[in-house]
Parts: C-alpha cells; sequence; structure tokens
C-alpha cells in the first residue's frame, strides 16, 4: 500500500531544489495579487525578522479537493515544468506552487493509494520508519486536528547535495484516497518562513 507513497515523499523532499522557477510577475499583475490578498491577510502581522510582509490568498487546489492560503508571490508550476522535473507527475491530481527562487514551495498530490481516516494512526507510523533515521533530523509526528479534519503532521530536516531542507508535511484522506502536502524550504529561509508555513497548514480545508 505505501510504495508510492514513500516515492511521492522521497520526490518532493530531495528533488524540488535546483528546479527552474516560474517567470516573476509583471508588477501590474503582483499589485492586483497583493491587493486582492489584503483581505485575507489582514490579522497576518509580518513574520518575526523579515524585511518585507508576506500577504497571502486563498487557492483552491486539486481541481477543488483543497484550498488553502498560498502567498501571493508563489507561482503554480506550469505543466511543462513539472512534465521536465516529474515525468510521472502529469495529471490534475499533482501541483506545486513555488517562489520565483524555487528555494521555497508548497506540494499536493492526490494519490490513488486507497485510505480511510481510521489509516491515519498507521501511516503515522509508517512515516516514523521511514523518516527516523540518523541521516534525517526527526522533529515531530502527530495526528493533528485542522478544520474540523485529521492530519498526519511530519516536521523533519533533510539532507541535500548542498545543503539541508526544511520539511512540514500533511496528510489525510480524501474520497477514500490518500491527499498529501509538503511545505519545503532550504534551512537558511526556515527561520522566516517556518511561521507561514503553520499558518498555511492551520488553513487547510479538504472537500470530499
Amino acid at each position: 500500500m505505501f510504495g508510492r507513497i514513500t516515492n511521492f515523499c522521497v520526490i518532493i523532499i530531495f528533488s524540488l531544489f535546483g528546479c527552474r522557477a516560474p517567470e516573476p510577475k509583471t508588477d501590474e499583475a503582483t499589485d492586483a495579487s497583493t491587493s486582492k490578498a489584503e483581505d485575507v491577510s489582514k490579522s497576518l502581522p509580518p513574520v518575526e525578522n523579515s524585511n518585507e510582509k508576506v500577504f497571502f490568498e486563498s487557492k483552491v487546489l486539486l481541481n477543488g479537493k483543497a484550498e488553502l492560503l498560498i502567498p501571493t508571490v508563489f507561482n503554480l508550476m506550469d505543466a511543462e515544468s513539472i512534465s521536465a522535473k516529474y515525468p510521472s507527475k502529469q495529471s490534475g491530481d499533482f501541483e506545486v506552487y513555488t517562489n520565483n527562487d524555487g528555494n521555497i514551495n508548497i506540494a499536493f498530490e492526490h494519490l490513488p493509494d486507497k485510505a480511510t481516516m481510521n489509516d491515519l494512526p498507521k501511516l503515522r507510523e509508517f512515516f516514523e520508519q521511514q523518516f527516523n533515521q540518523p541521516s534525517i533530523d526527526f522533529r515531530k509526528s502527530e495526528i493533528k486536528k485542522i478544520n474540523g479534519r485529521d492530519f498526519v503532521v511530519i516536521e523533519m530536516v533533510t539532507p541535500t547535495a548542498d545543503t539541508e531542507v526544511y520539511n512540514l508535511m500533511f496528510v489525510t484522506s480524501s474520497g477514500g484516497r490518500l491527499l498529501m502536502g509538503t511545505f519545503n524550504c532550504t534551512i537558511d529561509k526556515q527561520k522566516e518562513w517556518q511561521p507561514l508555513a503553520e499558518r498555511m497548514l492551520a488553513s487547510v480545508k479538504v472537500r470530499d
């Protein structure tokens, strides 16, 4: 059951960095996006020690299966980029949002693996076995209720060829299948972006 899950986790955690980010938005598009997001972000103060204010906007994901707040500076990775970077991920069930530098990302997939909410404790154990190892700084594993739905939440720092990567994973069941998301950023961005990742996670709503 869990073979494809492991493959997804490894791909997302170890392969996002170094991908070519989408072209930056024009100033006009950026201004419009920021204006649209201001109402959503009024209660979200700037990250402490950050030099700029990050605005959010609500995004509907995976053909309406989920919704959450995503920074307006993130762009949806286009089909061509996904095809080049993830040849096996070419359906509407896989999406990646990334910043212009490609070093801060949030990815989602509605996996074909069948699973119910009752399977989440076993999934939590599975993830601990897969990732709680000497080469990985495994920080947290829990089942957390978010907007009325249980999620397995995993937090860890993983090594890559030239840096370390902070990861926040969240997994639930939707439509009898696994729905998985992963936020990650290079370790030098963690202090600034971890609080924002937690805000994104707290905003997740899944539609069965």
